[in-house]
């Protein structure tokens, strides 16, 4: 009888193990690139992500912002995090939708015809280079959750490379 619960009480440590890692392999502690403060403003920072070819300018609190990379029919997804973000604070993240140019093409030649999304409008392109096509959601910042003016500001900064 011992032995039966020694085994499902390791089996359950190692259900937890894989479940942490797991979780842990999909929130990234640190962005793809060190921050670097503009020249033009101290008060702010670019965030450059290499992987898809973009970059934005962030508010200085928003320093030790953490990633959630994500996937979305189609797509990838880049949502940068406040570093005082919590669920019982949660602050406005800045998403970046991440589409293949060829997909994103196709939707544009139909209007955005089978977009996924319940909206009654596509979504805003905000900039794209030969490979992806950066966008927001539809609705993405109707909650005006805490720092929604910095987000947008955000958005508006982003610049494909």
């Amino acid at each position: 009888m011992k032995k039966h619960i020694i085994t499902i009480v390791l089996c359950i440590a190692a259900l937890v193990a894989i479940v942490y890692f797991v979780t842990a392999k999909n929130i990234s502690k640190t962005p793809d690139t060190t921050p670097a403060t503009t020249q033009e403003n101290p008060r702010e920072f670019t965030y450059t992500n290499q992987t898809y070819g973009f970059s934005l300018i962030l508010p200085k609190d928003w320093k030790n912002f953490t990633i959630v990379p994500g996937t979305v029919q189609f797509g990838e997804t880049v949502t940068l995090r406040h570093p005082n973000w919590s669920k019982e604070n949660p602050y406005m993240d800045v998403p970046i939708l991440v589409y293949p140019i060829e997909q994103w093409k196709k939707w544009e030649a139909t209007n955005f015809e089978g977009y996924p999304t319940a909206a009654p409008m596509g979504p805003t392109e905000r900039g794209r280079n030969a490979k992806y096509v950066f966008a927001t959601a539809p609705r993405y910042n109707y909650s005006f959750a805490i720092g929604w003016e910095a987000v947008e500001t955000a958005i508006e900064s982003l610049k494909a490379n």
